[in-house]
């Protein structure tokens, strides 16, 4: 099993436990490196929990924008857009969650519905 897969919670724990060594490890002089570690770690475990579930990526805190081959999506119209889809470069499928828009369901209702014709994956 690949281990990019993993990445995010990995890099997540990664920074939680350097902030608790610094919490629990800091002179006491520097109360205020403490407090900002401590917070930090407090801020830092949410992110941590959601990235371990596997829930879907929100894309307004991507970097990029993803791209791929679309496996499957589903429209909850008034909130958000899931879409699964593999990354270019890779074999599994991540799950990302688009702000909903009309234009962009229509357009990738159409784009499946062309794609179903011809036999192609979508992209």
């Amino acid at each position: 099993m690949p281990t990019a897969v993993y990445a995010s919670p990995a890099i997540f724990a990664i920074i939680s436990l350097l902030l608790g060594a610094v919490v629990l490890f800091s002179s006491r002089e520097r109360n205020w490196l403490r407090v900002m570690a401590f917070c930090a770690l407090v801020a830092a475990l949410p992110m941590l929990w959601q990235a371990s579930l596997g829930l879907p990526r929100p894309t307004d805190l991507e970097l990029g924008k993803p791209s791929g081959t679309v496996v499957s999506y589903v429209v909850d119209e008034p909130k958000s857009i899931l879409v699964w889809l593999v990354p270019d470069g890779s074999n599994l499928p991540r799950a990302y969650a688009f702000s909903f828009e009309s234009r962009k369901a229509l357009q990738l209702q159409k784009a499946f519905a062309d794609a179903r014709q011809q036999g192609n994956a979508e992209r």
